[in-house]
């Protein structure tokens, strides 16, 4: 079955809060002034998938993982609490232990029938997901953590978990946090390109990026401390979404190495795709960039791409495989 023609329903249990088996300190934590804007309060999910282990085939992912979770949560427990809103629109986590929201859930679907590359969007993730991703920014007193592990009908598991997005890149310059008009609403339907293929980037040019400067001359450092004074002066205002595109790089989050106990998984990472994009290692190196833009912009971004690469290509008397698997994207 092709992956864009899945269809299925998950068997949902029903939702029950996860507490650290041991006692936590109860107090208040700060957020920083970067992290508590509101442009960044909604929940952001990521997605795991694992083939099942012969040797592990009696075990219940679900008990496990719930297990797991009690366990880790004494020692984050900051997780198990609420976020709650002081005075001035400051952000606070309040250490309640109350815990994290976990769903039992199965579904008549095997991970073969993902296809054979998972990349965002996954097919079908809203059955896979405790929470619906939304843009709403309502994360005040609500669990910090929801939890869905499925068990499909054959050796294959599946487990997600959504979180707030508390921390994302800064885009641009000040100037992003002025009202101007949005050019999206008359862009029609926005469509996505599933994946592109890029060389891995070199240590050193990463090391070099923690030292990059900005064109009033100050290091990037520098620079996020302004942005965060920045916020504060004027009240956290949202940044701007008209000309501004979001970026998260992924690549050091280590999320395709997360052992449950079946295993490294198939897939780790973002389940959709928004106005915004992730960067996502693979296994064997270079970079998944899921894209999904309004249909006359990513028209015109995959003609200039394709004219570029084709280019390229051309000044070099050859196209290699990389640049045919992207040209075939597009």
């Amino acid at each position: 079955m092709a992956a864009s023609s899945l269809a299925f329903v998950a068997r949902r249990g029903e939702p029950e809060l996860v507490k650290p088996v041991g006692p936590t300190p109860r107090e208040l934590k700060r957020l920083s002034d970067l992290d508590d804007q509101e442009s960044l309060r909604f929940y952001r999910s990521v997605i795991y998938f694992y083939r099942g282990c012969p040797s592990r085939s009696r075990a219940d992912p679900a008990r496990v993982i719930r297990g797991g979770l009690a366990a880790a949560l004494v020692y984050y427990y900051p997780i198990a609490g609420r976020l709650r809103e002081l005075p001035g629109g400051k952000l606070v986590v309040d250490c309640t232990g109350e815990g994290v929201c976990f769903v039992e859930a199965d579904a008549d679907v095997v991970l073969d029938e993902f296809g054979d590359r998972l990349c965002p969007p996954v097919p079908c993730a809203g059955e896979l997901l405790c929470l619906p991703e939304s843009n709403s920014a309502i994360v005040v007193n609500r669990a910090l953590l929801y939890v869905q592990v499925g068990m499909p009908d054959e050796p294959n598991i599946c487990k997600q978990v959504g979180m707030p997005m508390v921390c994302m890149p800064m885009v641009g310059i000040h100037a992003r946090f002025e009202r101007i008009p949005t050019p999206y609403e008359s862009c029609g339907t926005s469509s996505h390109l599933p994946a592109f293929l890029t060389e891995k980037i070199p240590e050193t040019a990463k090391r070099n990026s923690k030292t990059q400067t900005t064109s009033h001359g100050v290091t990037t450092q520098d620079y996020a401390q302004s942005v965060a004074d920045t916020l504060v002066l004027r009240g956290r205002p949202r940044f701007t979404m008209a000309r501004t595109y979001l970026v998260t790089d992924l690549t050091r989050s280590n999320l395709n190495e997360v052992d449950l106990g079946w295993g490294k998984p198939v897939y780790g990472g973002p389940a959709t795709t928004t106005l915004a994009t992730f960067h996502i290692p693979m296994k064997g190196g270079g970079i998944i960039v899921p894209m999904c833009l309004p249909s006359r912009a990513m028209e015109r971004f995959a003609v200039n791409v394709r004219a570029g690469l084709s280019g390229a290509s051309s000044s070099c008397g050859h196209s290699s495989s990389k640049d045919s698997t992207v040209l075939s994207k597009l």
